[in-house]
């Protein structure tokens, strides 16, 4: 845990109030606290990237989420410069209402929360950019959708490919496909959040609201929800759980057929980027790597 001491002072210094550490959230990237002050809870995160997520990139998509009238955990204090941690943090008022336990959901409980998660991020959706790719403090710098992926395709293949798991012509073969599938796709650049899953949603009276915005990027909105259904694989409920954010999200049946198609594709860069990813941290990448196989079995 974080020096106590350092903690109280940052707090007091942002607050003019004493904090009470009230619980160290289990998180893989950064340290993650919910921090009490004035009886009112707080979340502070202390990053431990410097270059992630990129400078200003929070603020600004704050400022985006305020503008459109969407519910969001509000910034007290940031900074990317902090004597105790590499990558500075963010402290952020604490929404009302609980996180969603994915490990304990039922089918039913999925389905209901699901339908939620689809409304709520279909507003986010129609917050509309010119360009594709990293946000940048709102700059985004691809004209193209594919040449954004076929250039971060390319920088996530390079462990894999040193690592024997899949081979140069293999890579070639997956950048035609892409060519195929996404070169000339009708594609239009929105804000994504990044890592879009009910693990990173607040739920209070039947209402849900998105928290962490830390990986948010402008893609398609496809994109954002075929990176969603590749994380929900694991869960026995998998498919009842999709279909039931599908149907809430897609009210017209040939965006549905459109995105199906796109789905199966991108699966292929989402498992490739959590390999790369894996093979970073020195984690186990087996189904994962499984699952790719299967999926390059089924283009040319």
């Amino acid at each position: 845990m974080k020096n106590t001491k350092y903690i109280n002072e940052l707090i007091f210094n942002k607050l003019g109030q004493t904090a009470k550490i009230l619980k160290k959230l289990d998180t893989t990237n950064n340290d993650v606290y919910i921090i009490s002050s004035n009886n009112k809870e707080y979340i502070l995160k202390f990053y431990k990237n410097r270059t992630w997520p990129e400078d200003g990139k929070n603020l600004y998509v704050n400022s985006l989420l305020e503008k459109n009238n969407i519910p969001f955990a509000k910034v007290v204090a940031y900074t990317r410069d902090c004597d105790f941690s590499d990558g500075g943090y963010i402290l952020e008022e604490k929404i009302k209402g609980g996180s969603v336990n994915m490990d304990k959901l039922s089918t039913n409980e999925g389905e209901e929360y699901y339908s939620l998660l689809a409304k709520f991020i279909k507003k986010v959706h129609q917050i509309k950019f010119d360009n594709f790719g990293y946000i940048n403090n709102g700059k985004p710098l691809y004209s193209n959708f594919y040449e954004f992926l076929k250039d971060d395709l390319e920088d996530h293949s390079k462990l894999l490919i040193e690592n024997n798991l899949i081979s140069q012509e293999d890579l070639k073969r997956i950048q035609k496909h892409f060519k195929d599938v996404f070169a000339n796709g009708n594609f239009k650049p929105c804000l994504c959040h990044g890592d879009l899953s009910l693990r990173n949603a607040i739920v209070y009276n039947n209402k849900l609201v998105l928290i962490d915005y830390d990986d948010s990027m402008v893609l398609p909105a496809f994109a954002d929800i075929a990176r969603m259904t590749f994380d929900m694989r694991p869960y026995k409920a998998y498919l009842s759980w999709r279909q039931a954010f599908l149907n809430s999200y897609f009210q017209d049946i040939d965006e549905f057929k459109t995105y199906e198609n796109f789905e199966k594709t991108y699966h292929i860069y989402c498992a490739i980027d959590w390999i790369d990813f894996a093979l970073k941290k020195g984690y186990d990448y087996t189904n994962l790597y499984d699952y790719l196989k299967t999926l390059l079995s089924s283009i040319d």
